[in-house]
């Protein structure tokens, strides 16, 4: 595979076309922005701030303007979106048919470490911290063999940590952590779509394989377990842990007096025989 810098230069010189938006798909491998990946506190203001990204982008799609085109790969006849999802979210909203893209015949090796990166370079909507170091964690395992290679020629901790925006020590740290990595300890769910390799959330922390077996869960009611941790970690933001807590008790305090009631049933009835 092309050195990745030199992959995305040559994919940004590709002379732009115009393509019906009905022709690109959008796949989740190809989407290095999963929301999942940040903290449950910090996930409301990502998703506030890409909402607030696609508006700005659609406000200057007037008079016929275009933005910058779409990167696509061509894999196989399909047009996958590598890079520009905000974008084309963007000119969905103006009600256009159609945008400029770049299009590059594609493996899908390629295409997916061209959008793991693409969105690293700080020029778009900044990525949060988790995402750029999942992506560094992804294109590491896979220009490595998973571990079972060294650094190829030409390539640097250095390097790629500052392609994606993470220290060289982090990068270093996953270079060790991907040979002891055993992929049978992981769900499909703590994994990349793309990859199939675990997500670096799982494995630094070696936590993912006894949560699991302690708490076996589907995967849609932890994705719901999430959601309303994160809309728990926005109130504790806006209101405040002090305000949280009081609200908490008042919960606590509900609960208590409803099982006291309860219990009281219980023991009145039976004409005195408690």
């Amino acid at each position: 595979m092309e050195r990745l810098e030199a992959l995305l230069t040559e994919w940004r010189t590709i002379e732009p076309q115009q393509v019906a938006l009905s022709r690109i798909k959008e796949a989740e491998a190809y989407q290095p922005r999963n929301v999942r990946l940040a903290p449950f506190r910090d996930r409301g203001r990502l998703e506030e701030a890409s909402e607030a990204h696609v508006a700005d982008l659609a406000s200057k799609l007037g008079d016929g303007r275009d933005l910058d085109p779409l990167l696509i790969a061509d894999i196989d006849g399909i047009l996958y979106l590598i890079d520009g999802h905000h974008r084309l979210k963007a000119y969905r909203r103006a009600g256009r048919q159609s945008a400029p893209v770049r299009i590059r015949g594609s493996t899908e090796a390629e295409a997916l470490v061209a959008s793991k990166a693409a969105n690293c370079d700080g020029v778009k909507l900044p990525m949060h911290t988790e995402q750029r170091r999942e992506a560094a964690w992804q294109y590491l395992a896979m220009l490595t063999m998973q571990g079972r290679q060294a650094l190829p020629n030409g390539e640097s901790l250095r390097s790629i940590g500052r392609t994606f925006g993470v220290g060289k020590d982090t990068a270093a740290r996953m270079l060790r952590k991907l040979s002891g990595v055993n992929l049978g300890d992981y769900s499909a769910d703590a994994c990349d779509p793309g990859t199939g390799w675990p997500q670096w959330r799982h494995v630094k922390g070696n936590a993912w394989r006894d949560a699991a077996a302690e708490v076996p869960e589907t995967i849609r009611e932890r994705h719901r377990d999430e959601r309303r941790a994160a809309k728990l970690a926005k109130m504790i933001e806006q209101d405040g842990l002090d305000a949280f807590l009081r609200s908490l008790r008042l919960l606590e305090g509900e609960a208590i007096a409803a099982t006291a009631d309860r219990l009281a049933e219980v023991m009145t009835a039976g004409d005195g025989d408690y």
